[in-house]
């Protein structure tokens, strides 16, 4: 807040960078001889903040450039399996869930920067991948059930801004934000007995997610470049549910897949802004899901 950088030859560089790695796993096994009962559950929960930005003020002169980044490839795997069996009844159920609710921004508010070359760059990215599998099998002489259940939820915000107050001046300006997630659910598993076999699986990928690029209430100019703004999402969401029965007598299973996504991916200039190009303003939003 309120700093002051000036340099004769090199430029500026603020980054940001978050790289989680979060594996969760849960196994259990159950033999008995009139009884067997197993539950699993796996369930990571991320709610993090990956933020670089100009703000409260500061004051920036660069000889080649500025460039304010945040970056976030985060991976998060969930998997949960079990094992039943009995001569009378085994039952079995599998959880995983992964919840991810992060912040991933690269921005100016209320500060002003000037370059003589280069660009003014503000880039925030977000590539995350998330994988949730749940897996049961049950035998059981009497009974034989199962009830597996894998969930990814993505509430992510992606923005990369010039938002509220103060001037940039470059050669060319340039603001990207994307969003790359990958989503995987499966749900499985198997129920066996001489008498009764059934079971249920569920796999439900949910996403709302934002990805926003533009400029707010402040002033930017280019002296001989674009004011090239781009926000774009690609996402890749996979459900895949799978259930089996073996019984001498009744045997019964449903599997279920749900993927629900509620993206919204905007480029904007506000109408408090006041943007001077000294070539073009270009204004692409694009969601290849």
């Amino acid at each position: 807040d309120g700093a002051t950088v000036n340099t004769d030859v090199a430029g500026v560089d603020v980054s940001a960078t978050s790289d989680y790695e979060v594996d969760a796993l849960a196994l259990a096994a159950s033999a008995a001889g009139l009884v067997a009962g197993v539950g699993t559950l796996t369930y990571n929960d991320l709610s993090n903040t990956t933020s670089a930005s100009l703000r409260g003020e500061a004051n920036i002169v660069s000889a080649d450039g500025v460039r304010v980044r945040a970056t976030d490839p985060t991976v998060v795997e969930a998997n949960a399996g079990g094992l039943a069996a009995s001569l009378g009844a085994g039952v079995g159920g599998s959880f995983a869930i992964n919840t991810l609710n992060n912040t991933v921004e690269a921005y100016s508010d209320d500060a002003s920067a000037a370059t003589a070359s280069g660009q003014f760059e503000l880039t925030a990215s977000s590539f995350n991948e998330l994988d949730a599998a749940a897996l049961a099998f049950t035998a059981g002489g009497i009974l034989g059930g199962f009830a597996t259940f894998s969930s990814n939820t993505v509430n992510t915000r992606t923005d990369a801004s010039v938002r509220t107050g103060g001037t940039i001046e470059a050669p060319e300006v340039v603001i990207r934000a994307s969003d790359d997630t990958t989503m995987d659910a499966d749900a499985g598993g198997l129920a066996a007995s001489l008498g009764a076999g059934a079971g249920g699986s569920l796999a439900r990928n949910i996403m709302a997610t934002e990805v926003n690029a533009g400029i707010g209430g402040a002033e930017v100019t280019t002296t001989t470049g674009n004011v090239d703004i781009a926000a774009a999402s690609s996402f890749d969401v996979e459900a895949d549910g799978l259930g089996f029965s073996v019984a001498g007598l009744i045997g019964g299973v449903g599997t279920a897949t749900i993927n629900d996504l509620a993206n919204a991916t905007k480029a904007y200039i506000d109408g408090g802004a006041i943007v001077d190009s000294a070539v073009a303003v270009l204004v692409l939003a694009q969601d290849d899901s």
